[in-house]
């Protein structure tokens, strides 16, 4: 839900822009409705509340920060995937792949909303999978290739993230103080999942996501080792999210235009820093008229 108290403000859809694409892209990998599964993963952590979205569209840090949840993953993939496969049970990876290898990019839409997106190695492993003949034949192969092969993470500015990678998430961000964020995590599902398909999607989550997952507590600690660092007062300015600067393009590009995706700007490599400039042009404007006092 989407509400302002000011009346002097855009409709929705120009707010959000080519950002309602990108939210298309995961309400539509079901035929009815998405789900939000019973329970949730709920944690606070020292640090200013900027750094959850930064972190959400960040792909720079996935393979240092998450080097154990990799290394699992890559262990344990061909095992797992073997004992599933003879078990017909559920393959809980979304894939040992080598991501940094494979077609990346991102978008910025304006107002601070961004989205980071990869490609999966092993797609098959994903719950929608199974529909994906289905997304292909109401939507268009290219929309499909979005729906089903693609990682997408999406900040919403200022304080929203729409996760479809390793599970389906809501993640929403709370800024207690200016040293103190809580966090909300909330699964989603597809209405129609099968019940080995919705054991899927949980097991997937858990692994990631969830507060005693493979991946928060190394984002968690590294949020507090940040903010940290940031107390230095020897140097006035950090210098940092230039990595990619050379590949900033005006408007979309080649993988958003057939699916009618419109972005102020994108680049190539999801680990670009350049595509965090947004969320953080948007804070400035908004915080400019205070900060002037």
């Amino acid at each position: 839900m989407f509400a302002s108290l000011n009346p002097d403000v855009p409709t929705l859809a120009e707010h959000l822009g080519g950002a309602t694409r990108a939210i298309d892209f995961c309400v539509d990998q079901s035929e009815q409705d998405l789900d939000v599964l019973r329970g949730w993963s709920s944690y606070s952590h020292r640090g200013n509340w900027k750094l959850q979205p930064e972190n959400g569209i960040d792909g720079y840090h996935f393979t240092a920060v998450h080097a154990n949840y990799v290394g699992i993953m890559k262990r344990e993939g061909e095992r797992r995937a073997k004992a599933a496969e003879a078990a017909g049970g559920v393959q809980r990876s979304f894939g040992g792949d080598d991501l940094l290898k494979l077609k990346s990019g991102w978008y910025d839409y304006g107002h601070g909303h961004t989205l980071m997106w990869g490609t999966f190695g092993q797609p098959q492993n994903r719950p929608v999978w199974s529909r994906r003949e289905t997304v292909a034949r109401r939507h268009g192969a290219p929309y499909a290739e979005w729906v089903v092969n693609r990682l997408r993470n999406l900040l919403i500015f200022p304080n929203l993230l729409l996760q479809d990678h390793a599970a389906t998430q809501i993640r929403i961000i709370k800024p207690v103080s200016v040293d103190s964020t809580k966090v909300e995590s909330y699964a989603l599902a597809a209405r129609e999942d099968s019940p080995d398909v919705r054991a899927r999607r949980i097991r997937q989550f858990e692994d990631f996501y969830n507060a005693t997952g493979l991946a928060t507590p190394d984002d968690l600690s590294t949020f507090e080792a940040c903010h940290d660092g940031l107390q230095g007062s020897l140097v006035r300015w950090q210098m940092g999210y230039d990595r990619g600067f050379a590949h900033v393009r005006a408007g979309g590009d080649e993988e958003s235009t057939p699916v009618g995706m419109a972005a102020i700007a994108s680049g190539p490599d999801f680990q670009d820093e350049v595509l965090l400039h947004g969320q953080y042009r948007e804070w400035l404007r908004l915080m400019a008229p205070v900060l002037a006092d």
